[in-house]
């Protein structure tokens, strides 16, 4: 369900930066007919957040990041960025290309929560966090809540007492009929 804007999308990396090279091969090239998903463990990862709402997706992900590593001899290098947004705090994204006018207003209500939530998180346990969060969802009549999550920044494994580590607060909602997804460091 994806727009498929590579040429706009391609634009906009070059407002962030000129060092981004876009690397974005044919269909055929990365699926040569007898491409096949295959099965990887992500030491639980794959029963969390996105992976217990959409079973199979990161197989899917992994065989294809899989090929382009091995096809391409790419050194990986993970590096942690802070996330794109637009002027009212929406994260980036080519679904939003898919938002009426009136829902894209609306959208801006994700990122407040979820500062909301961090605010929160100072002072609250991870438990009344995440009621404050999904009743403000559930409350809102343009929002369909699909989950929230508070994880450990270091593992992404679901969190539920306070620790001394890193957390960040993850949530997907549908707008209308549009899947949208978005995080924010707690502390």
């Amino acid at each position: 369900k994806y727009p498929r804007t590579l040429e706009a999308d391609a634009e906009k990396i070059k407002q962030v930066s000129h060092d981004i090279i876009v690397f974005a091969p044919e269909v055929d090239e990365m699926y040569d007919g007898n491409t096949q998903s295959q099965h990887y463990d992500f030491d639980g990862l794959e029963h969390q957040m996105e992976g217990a709402h959409r079973p199979g997706h990161f197989d899917g992900v992994g065989t294809i990041v899989k090929k382009l590593v091995e096809k391409n001899n790419m050194p990986i290098n993970v590096v942690g960025c802070p996330i794109t947004r637009e002027a009212s705090g929406l994260a980036m994204s080519s679904r939003n290309e898919r938002l009426t006018a009136h829902e894209r207003g609306n959208a801006a209500f994700i990122y407040q929560t979820l500062e909301q939530a961090r605010e929160r998180f100072k002072t609250e346990s991870i438990a009344d966090v995440k009621d404050y969060v999904n009743h403000a969802f559930a409350s809102h009549p343009e929002f369909k809540p699909d989950y929230f999550e508070i994880a450990a920044e270091d593992t992404l494994l679901p969190a539920t007492l306070k620790e001394n580590t890193k957390y960040r607060a993850f949530v997907a909602v549908f707008l209308g009929n549009v899947r949208l997804i978005d995080n924010i460091s707690l502390n």
